[in-house]
């Protein structure tokens, strides 16, 4: 499934560098915080990190979710353990370079080899094939211009037995909700991000990228085209937001 001509790379990668350094403090005026949350709940309940796991993160913007990676083995007191933090965008990785780097997890991770890397998650080097035990992406699959390419380069960088989780942008369930939802994608977001970031096109594109991504059961199937199995999904905030889960058998 190729997205429609809105979402170039060029585009994407223009929206992304104009938005960089505000992005966390716009995710969570836009959600009212409600982000935290999501994210808290995509790492606990379907990513679940284990010892000795190796991870793979595309899109990886501000590295809220690597964060939360580490700091779940952090707990456990995890060791031989490899997350390799991704984004096509060098400005965002760079975001979660110094993120990360501020919070001093690393430092108390001497067991975890954690690397920063631009990639494009369409064009994963063959170099990578059957590398990760787990391929995690939050609310970047709806940037990627071909969305099938995507996901099949996310199902053969697994090992067998490998697990996908994404959270993403959704179609909120409740009728009378969707109908606020939309009014409020469409009236407020743009001009908030403007007034946060001085980018009225990019929150314009936001809005847009949301709308013309692959609903809950689509996007299911769409995994399933691509060789997972065992694909299944879970609503939060009736939708608004989506967690798809897969195994590569």
């Amino acid at each position: 499934m190729s997205l429609p001509k809105l979402k170039t790379q060029s585009l994407v990668n223009s929206v992304f560098n104009s938005v960089s350094s505000k992005y966390d403090v716009m995710n969570d005026v836009m959600s009212f915080g409600i982000h935290r949350l999501w994210k808290k709940t995509f790492v606990e309940k379907a990513i679940q990190p284990q010892k000795g796991m190796s991870i793979l993160e595309c899109a990886a913007g501000s590295g809220d979710i690597s964060f939360r990676i580490l700091d779940q083995w952090r707990k456990m007191g995890a060791t031989d353990c490899q997350l390799m933090i991704t984004d096509i965008n060098a400005s965002m990785l760079e975001t979660a370079r110094t993120r990360l780097a501020n919070t001093a997890i690393l430092d108390n991770l001497p067991g975890i080899k954690t690397s920063f890397d631009i990639l494009n998650a369409q064009e994963i080097p063959e170099s990578l094939n059957e590398s990760f035990d787990c391929y995690v992406c939050a609310f970047g699959m709806r940037n990627m211009p071909n969305l099938d390419v995507a996901l099949r380069s996310a199902h053969r960088v697994l090992k067998k037995g490998g697990t996908f989780h994404c959270l993403e942008f959704s179609k909120v369930q409740n009728p009378l909700f969707r109908a606020f939802y939309d009014i409020y994608s469409t009236q407020v977001i743009p001009p908030t991000g403007h007034l946060i970031t001085g980018s009225w096109e990019s929150y314009e594109y936001l809005v847009d990228s949301i709308r013309l991504f692959p609903e809950q059961a689509v996007l299911a199937h769409m995994l399933e085209k691509a060789g997972f199995f065992g694909v299944k999904y879970f609503n939060m905030t009736n939708g608004i937001v989506c967690v798809h889960s897969a195994v590569k058998m």
